[in-house]
């Protein structure tokens, strides 16, 4: 690994890393896919949370509000990229 393309800390309190990726001679940072993904991640788990309080939901529902909530909130952010889901499957392909 470069030394200019370490991993530097973004959010302690996720303890999370981001790995900059070395391609040709420049770095890519994930910073912003990264920092999406954890606020994915947080909606989700809030949505997974209530349901798992809240015996009147289903454990099926929940997963697949939780999965559209990613979806959405990742979409919104990047909206060429394709996603597949474990609940939703394939719902887009990479837009080049």
């Amino acid at each position: 690994m470069h030394a200019h393309c370490g991993l530097r800390p973004i959010a302690a309190q996720y303890r999370v890393a981001v790995l900059r990726v070395m391609v040709g001679h420049s770095c890519m940072s994930y910073d912003s896919e990264l920092e999406s993904a954890v606020q994915a991640a947080d909606a989700a788990g809030a949505i997974l949370r209530e349901a798992f309080h809240n015996s009147r939901v289903s454990g099926h529902f929940a997963d697949h509000s939780a999965e559209q909530q990613i979806l959405e909130t990742l979409s919104a952010g990047f909206p060429s990229y394709g996603y597949r889901g474990e609940e939703l499957g394939l719902v887009r392909s990479l837009r080049l």
